[in-house]
């Protein structure tokens, strides 16, 4: 008896150290998808002076082409499905050699697919437009030839969303025979004023400072002014119009911070992925073999086509997330604007 007593002691005063738990990091996969964005459509018309009043300016406004495209792709970050109808004070659309429609069409599809119905480029395309010349005896009337090439070339304008851009080049006040509430009213109605639907419009105008009748049309149509003198070598206060039609809708932020996979390696190692719907298929986007440049000075106008498509993740410097200590997901190619419909998963904390 007193043996097994003993054996009992010995074996409580064993030292059996405690079970430590395994130190799991809690993960969870955070996804966000986004509906398609469509790249915006905008319908332009470019109303050029054709008087004999237009001697002096003439190759001043011969120049405007190439910098109206580059601020329509540097606005639009290479995405551009437009329509562009080009007319003189007659409101006559003109139409480049072996152009089948009245207007110029340059498309980029979400396939990275271009269409275009004319040669060469944008810019030589317009540029030979845009030299109405100067043989024209009659009156200055940009008014009456923005409304004649409105009501004459009806399948010009796309009632799907697309916006329109009128530009007015001039050598003199506007001396159309209605007066200028007339076409404030008419351009009213043809964009839809008053009903469930209206189209949104924008007006820019190069023309001689103290024109009344044109000062007059634009402050009516509305509050901002797109104008630049006829006079100027620089007409880019009046091509300014085309900033005002990119939107921000919002921006993927990553509402937990990633979960790092390998903290032996410098930089946070994370597994992220991006999927795109193109054309009814998903397709991976690669992740971007280094990251965009932050505030970037002097970068070149982007090229006819859109970069590759590729994603990469960086700090909100620019509050656009709820907390703005979080990341967000920035893509090169596609915009905020422009892209497919996509699907974004990230392993976080």
């Amino acid at each position: 008896m007193m043996r097994l007593i003993m054996i009992a002691l010995l074996v409580g005063c064993v030292d059996t150290p405690p079970l430590q738990e395994p130190v799991v990091e809690a993960s969870h996969v955070e996804i966000k998808q986004w509906p398609q964005g469509n790249v915006p459509k905008l319908d332009i018309l470019i109303v050029v002076d054709d008087s004999v009043a237009m001697v002096a300016h003439r190759d001043r406004v011969a120049t405007i082409a190439p910098p109206l495209v580059s601020t329509l792709r540097r606005f639009a970050e290479g995405w551009t499905n437009l329509r562009i109808v080009v007319s003189s004070n007659d409101g006559r659309a003109r139409r480049l050699p072996g152009m089948e429609h009245r207007y110029l069409v340059d498309a980029i599809g979400l396939d990275y697919a271009r269409t275009q119905n004319y040669a060469g480029t944008l810019e030589d395309a317009l540029a030979a437009l845009i030299d109405v010349g100067t043989e024209s005896d009659g009156p200055s009337q940009p008014l009456e030839g923005m409304r004649r090439s409105l009501e004459t070339n009806s399948e010009f304008l796309r009632e799907d969303e697309a916006a329109l851009v009128i530009v007015m080049i001039s050598a003199r006040d506007d001396a159309s025979p209605l007066p200028v509430a007339d076409y404030v009213q008419w351009m009213e109605a043809a964009t839809g004023t008053g009903s469930s639907w209206r189209r949104s419009i924008l007006v820019a105008g190069i023309y001689p400072e103290g024109s009344s009748r044109l000062d007059e049309y634009l402050e009516a149509i509305h509050t901002y002014r797109f104008v630049a003198p006829i006079e100027a070598a620089d007409f880019t206060p009046a091509l300014a119009v085309f900033d005002h039609f990119v939107w921000q809708p919002g921006v993927p932020c990553l509402e937990s911070e990633l979960l790092d996979l390998d903290t032996s390696t410098p930089g946070l190692q994370y597994d992220c992925s991006v999927m795109a719907n193109v054309n009814d298929a998903w397709r991976a986007i690669p992740r971007c073999a280094a990251p965009p440049i932050e505030n970037a000075i002097d970068q070149p106008f982007p090229a006819p086509l859109p970069s590759p498509a590729c994603w990469s993740l960086r700090s909100d410097t620019q509050s656009a997330c709820r907390n703005s200590d979080r990341l967000r997901l920035d893509l090169d190619g596609y915009t905020y604007v422009t892209h497919p419909a996509f699907r974004f998963e990230c392993v976080t904390q």
